[in-house]
């Protein structure tokens, strides 16, 4: 679905910016706005995919080694089944009790 949002919006784009179709809108303001909604939208998923890469970077580093390399359909599948925050929880006590725990034999950090 994101992936088809993605290439839907392009198409959209190229539309709205093409001369031709420009007479079917009577107000260049809704074309601007129209664009300027499309590019909010294609931020929102970057920034949704980068947050999914660092999220399941992490995740693999401390709780699930693994897990595997990140794709787009394992990570909306993971969303899908598990609460995040429950994720970040889990990420953050392993990394706790690993790294930074006075008692740990693995502690890193002191």
């Amino acid at each position: 679905m994101i992936e088809d949002g993605l290439k839907a919006r392009k198409i959209v784009r190229r539309i709205l910016k093409n001369r031709a179709y420009q007479c079917y809108f009577p107000n260049q303001r809704i074309i601007k706005r129209m664009i300027s909604e499309l590019n909010e939208a294609d931020r929102v998923v970057n920034r949704l995919i980068e947050d999914g890469k660092r999220v399941w970077k992490r995740e693999v580093k401390w709780v699930n080694p693994n897990k595997g390399t990140f794709t787009l359909d394992k990570y909306l599948n993971d969303l899908w089944k598990r609460y995040i925050i429950d994720v970040y929880m889990e990420i953050n006590e392993s990394e706790f009790i690993t790294a930074y725990w006075l008692f740990s034999s693995t502690r890193i950090y002191s």
